[in-house]
């Protein structure tokens, strides 16, 4: 995450990151998580609830943290045309694809 130009870095930069005996101190790749769906809330298992309900316990529930925690963009369509539209804008953007 450029968190000057507020931009996803390419999945390469991230992959830099060392993943053992890390100094906290001494990070220099900004993470920021995008959330997309909520499984299990409050005790509760979501796994058997449609979608929309979830991504609604998923804002309901979550508050984003700009640069560090936001809501992953949603798109519901049939239109192959459109979400075709939509994954390359993914992909321009830097965030590797979609979640079908």
């Amino acid at each position: 995450w450029d968190v000057v130009k507020k931009k996803i870095l390419p999945f390469q930069v991230l992959s830099t990151r060392k993943r053992k005996d890390v100094d906290v101190g001494k990070i220099d790749v900004q993470v920021c998580l995008f959330v997309f769906d909520c499984l299990f809330l409050n005790g509760r298992s979501l796994l058997r609830e449609p979608m929309e309900e979830r991504r609604v316990a998923l804002y309901d529930s979550l508050e984003c943290c700009d640069g560090q925690v936001q809501f992953a963009t949603a798109k519901t369509s049939r239109d192959v045309e459109e979400l075709q539209r939509f994954l390359d804008e993914a992909v321009d953007g830097c965030t590797e694809g979609l979640i079908v």
